[in-house]
């Protein structure tokens, strides 16, 4: 069993060296690799552009900040005002960059409206029970980025189109009800614990120690359905997008478990 516990700890440190960075900004400093790709965008824009040249460039750039740690509009907005700031990129390029997050933005409204409006054709359909609702509703989703589904939970819960037990319900669907239980040490324990761990980080193929078929979609009842691309959502209030702490609460459960029970063995001797 030591030998476990030490093949686990080994298997943590790895694990956690792979953890993403808690900064979503991309690093822009003058010798970044995001830094250097973007002024060799520029350099072959050259001098007097076109629209239809500056408006590629910027396409590439917003690329290049996304591959970077950009992860949000409002990141790459930040990242164009950096570059503006550095005199990286000139003024025109950065209207072109903002303009094409503009009318992405708008697209992405678009789609949440018809979203919406398919969310409320589903409450309002009499025939469906209240389960069959929020499955219906968990499908039309569940395939979105997170930051949309944040969005669209936010706006229907909102406008009236769902109540605060749906909005829960279908948090809950999210996220498996964002909770890792933790089996008793003994035994084979700290393999049970590794199991529910990993699959509730979608790592491996743990089904977060509850016993569902995750290739369901989420169908059942709102409260315990889980999905292969969870997302944080927290007691009802939802919360996407980062994995970051969820992973570093889970490398430290599986490490403090893996210690308690290698001192336990020990104490038993």
């Amino acid at each position: 069993m030591k030998k476990f516990a030490t093949v686990l700890l080994s298997i943590c440190l790895v694990f956690s060296m792979c953890v993403a960075s808690f900064a979503a900004v991309p690093d822009l400093t003058y010798t970044s690799k995001a830094t250097i790709a973007i002024r060799e965008v520029v350099r072959d824009l050259g001098a007097n552009p076109s629209d239809a040249d500056r408006e590629v460039a910027a396409k590439a750039i917003i690329t290049i900040l996304e591959e970077n740690g950009a992860e949000t509009k409002g990141d790459l907005r930040t990242s164009a005002d950096t570059l503006l700031e550095k005199g990286i990129i000139d003024k025109p390029l950065y209207t072109a960059i903002n303009t094409i997050i503009d009318k992405t933005e708008a697209a992405e409204e678009d789609k949440a409206q018809a979203i919406l409006d398919q969310m409320k054709a589903i409450m309002n359909d009499s025939s469906l029970s209240a389960t069959e609702k929020i499955t219906k509703m968990y499908e039309l989703i569940k395939d979105l980025p997170a930051e949309e589904v944040q969005k669209i939970l936010d706006a229907a819960k909102d406008k009236g189109i769902i109540d605060e037990e749906t909005y829960n319900k279908l948090s809950d669907l999210f996220n498996g009800n964002g909770k890792v239980e933790i089996p008793e040490i003994s035994g084979d324990g700290i393999k049970d614990l590794v199991s529910k761990v990993l699959g509730k980080l979608g790592i491996g193929g743990g089904n977060g120690g509850n016993g569902d078929d995750n290739s369901n979609g989420g169908s059942g009842s709102g409260s315990s359905g889980s999905s292969s691309n969870k997302t944080d959502f927290e007691g009802g209030n939802a919360k996407t997008g980062d994995y970051t702490i969820a992973s570093v609460a889970g490398i430290a459960a599986i490490a403090g478990a893996a210690l308690v029970l290698t001192k336990k063995k020990n104490d038993d001797k």
